[in-house]
């Protein structure tokens, strides 16, 4: 009996209604498990063959129950039947065809339910063969040795390039491991013959310690008759499970409901047990429904319990929301995805982790940030935190943590953006910053609040089993463009050297029927290090490879989008991926970036171009003036529209400096004496950001406003 290969991309389709609100009663069972059937399902005939054996856990593609996890019963019948489960777990096919089969899913309290899938057997053809193993490598010598185990359920793909038909279009064929991790990619000998290259690649997401080769390139005409054996050694992290998650909205809209897709792996050796993700949603959004259920919520955050993860393995799932119409037009919605277990995988690091949270405290008209150890041990030595009001620096101090113990920051809720960043301990495994902001608490001397400042800097989670999705609401978009995490500071997007970058890519079909297979190819700048690429969340199944010349390639095979007119929320798609900088790029580096959209034969549409440019994002005082800020300063009128008077508590000497909001130096004046005039006379209407640094090393700041 064989084993179904599998030639497209699996689509998930849900037979009921995305997830239910709470966690049943497990005691008096009667709800029947979530049905989840693949669909667009292909395979080909052997020669030789009469029959096919086509097996309900072909069709499966994650069915579960709230009650007993993962573990239902599975059958399968012929036809879109609806009544009771056919008593049996596989098909035998003796003919060539489309086939409508039922999936029957059963839990342990005798409910069923079932979803309808469609399964296309083609006739016998002429195909060449790849075979072999894809096996974890533990002795790191790049080749197989006795009693190294295989992976099951990774996939290989075979991608075709042809230089004859339009815009050098690919095809990619795909296998899936059995449970010993072995594999068979046919291909079908008509496509080599009209084929230049094949490159036949591992397509499941790897560990960043991955040493040897998972990538090899062929002449398609070598591989016809050459029944190729190919192995792929896989080095995870080892000794550990290493998990990472990461989460996405394709945008943002006030008063529109939305989704987060959450993505999460397990980059290492050892099977992650009993892991759950943690979600906290923004202020302004509320929870409406997930594709699996949650165990428990308090306040905005859920808790979506994802069972064992194992090595290699990944998963996602989706939350739906509602955007609040209480949200100002532009303003920055931030969430939260932290998945367990989230110790570090290498080395045996218990010691202070420091985590930063920020909220909007109305009541006391304040912004509240709070430090806290969260670590096993107690700090050694205190650390620096930092806080900008907007772009400029508002203050650094010193602190020193007890394991469980937390410092509260209070800042006054004058409608600024503010963020903390907070060192980590020496020896912290991950970034050595964590941070969080808060935009639109209050008002300022205009009656509004500063917009966007957030997704300026890079979020800094604490480690990769956090990720943070920072996005300002749109009334309208691009349907095909490029985003960047942070976006950088100013108009030249400044960005710390060594920040990695968050790309987000999103397209949609705006054609007059549907795209049956969409491939992105996104050229990275050479100023980042492609090998430290990690792909993302995305609205549908990709799969991803690296290709020669910093060539990243997204494919989604079979994705059937269709066009806007015919459904305009269905037509839209995205994905998600990060990538960090070369090390140590020098100030001034310009990192661009965009990519190219190829919805089936159609010529690509390219997005527009994000840039980076490596230099500091905070304007602070010189060094030299150490002594930190004073109070006493004069500024008036404040706004003003003529002239403001500046007046020093005691004469001096220095240097008055003048900001845009966005860190834009315009004006730079000598002090001498107790103060001066500043004209508005070369300045437009709007808020502007001041220091003012002495030469006996006092330092002043603040705000001014030109009105009109």
């Amino acid at each position: 009996m064989k084993k179904l290969l599998l030639f497209a991309i699996i689509i998930s389709v849900l037979s009921a209604l995305p997830g239910r609100m709470a966690a049943q009663d497990c005691m008096n069972d009667t709800i029947p498990p979530v049905a989840v059937c693949a669909d667009g399902l292909i395979t080909t005939m052997q020669p030789g063959d009469t029959s096919f054996i086509l097996w309900a856990s072909d069709i499966n593609e994650g069915s579960y129950d709230d009650c007993n996890g993962t573990g239902v019963e599975l059958q399968i019948g012929i036809g879109s039947v609806v009544g009771q489960p056919p008593g049996t777990t596989f098909l035998e096919l003796t003919a060539p065809g489309d086939y409508i089969v039922t999936l029957w899913t059963g839990d342990d309290a005798g409910n069923w339910n079932f979803c309808w899938s469609v399964f296309t057997l083609l006739p016998p053809e002429d195909v060449e063969q790849v075979s072999g193993r894809i096996f974890l490598d533990e002795d790191v010598n790049c080749a197989q040795t006795a009693g190294e185990a295989g992976f099951s359920g990774w996939k290989v793909g075979a991608t075709l390039s042809f230089s004859t038909p339009i815009n050098n279009v690919s095809q990619t064929y795909t296998a899936i491991t059995d449970t010993d991790g072995y594999y068979n990619l046919y291909i079908p000998s008509d496509a080599l013959q009209l084929a230049d290259d094949v490159e036949i690649s591992v397509l499941t997401p790897l560990s960043t310690t991955q040493a040897c080769p998972v990538s090899y390139q062929y002449a398609a005409a070598s591989l016809i008759g050459a029944n190729l054996m190919l192995d792929f050694p896989i080095q995870l992290e080892p000794g550990c499970y290493a998990l990472q998650v990461d989460l996405a909205s394709p945008f943002v809209r006030r008063c529109f409901s939305g989704y987060y897709k959450v993505y999460y792996c397990n980059y290492g050796e050892e099977p992650a047990a009993a892991a759950y993700v943690e979600v906290t949603l923004d202020d302004f959004m509320s929870f409406t429904s997930s594709s699996i259920p949650f165990s428990g919520a308090s306040g905005n955050t859920y808790t979506f319990p994802v069972g064992e993860i194992a090595p290699g393995a990944c998963g996602d799932f989706t939350i739906y929301y509602q955007v609040s119409c209480d949200a100002e037009l532009g303003q920055t919605h931030c969430t939260e995805a932290h998945i367990f277990p989230d110790e570090p995988c290498f080395g045996l690091y218990d010691g202070p982790v420091i985590e930063v949270s920020g909220s909007c405290d109305e009541d006391n008209q304040q912004v509240v940030f709070t430090i806290t150890n969260t670590g096993a041990e107690d700090m050694q030595e205190a650390r620096q935190y930092l806080v900008v009001e907007d772009v400029i620096m508002y203050m650094m101090a010193p602190f020193d943590l007890d394991s469980g113990q937390s410092i509260n920051v209070p800042l006054p809720a004058n409608g600024a953006t503010y963020r903390l960043e907070a060192e980590q301990p020496e020896g912290y495994p991950w970034l050595g910053l964590t941070a969080a902001s808060v935009e639109g608490c209050g008002e300022n001397a205009q009656g509004g609040s500063s917009q966007g400042m957030a997704t300026q800097f890079s979020p800094l989670e604490a480690g990769p089993f956090i990720a943070i999705d920072c996005q300002q609401n749109v009334g309208s978009y691009d349907p095909n463009d490029k985003q960047a995490l942070p976006r950088g500071v100013g108009e030249d997007h400044l960005l710390r050297e060594n920040t990695a970058i968050e790309y987000k890519i999103r397209f949609q079909n705006t054609g007059t029927d549907t795209a049956f297979n969409v491939v992105v190819l996104d050229t990275l700048s050479p100023w980042l290090n492609a090998a430290s690429v990690r792909p993302g969340a995305s609205s549908h199944a990709y799969t991803f490879q690296r290709r020669e010349g910093n060539i990243l390639e997204f494919r989604f095979d079979n994705i059937q989008l269709p066009d806007s007119s015919a459904n305009l929320e269905a037509s839209n798609g995205f994905l998600q991926f990060t990538v960090e900088q070369l090390p140590d790029n020098p100030d001034g580096t310009r990192i661009e970036n965009s990519a190219a959209i190829y919805f089936d034969f159609n010529e690509p549409v390219i997005t527009n171009t994000v840039f980076h440019t490596v230099g500091e994002v905070v304007v602070t005082v010189h060094e030299s003036h150490a002594t930190g800020l004073q109070t006493g300063l004069k500024a008036y009128p404040n706004p003003f529209t003529e002239t403001a008077n500046v007046e020093l508590p005691a004469a001096a000497t220095g240097t008055f400096y003048l900001f845009t909001p966005d860190g834009r130096l315009v004006l730079q004046q000598a002090v001498r004496g107790h103060g001066f005039s500043l004209s508005a006379k070369q300045l437009k209407p709007g808020v502007y950001f001041y220091q003012l640094a002495t030469d006996a090393g006092g330092a002043y700041q603040g705000k001014l406003v030109v009105s009109q």
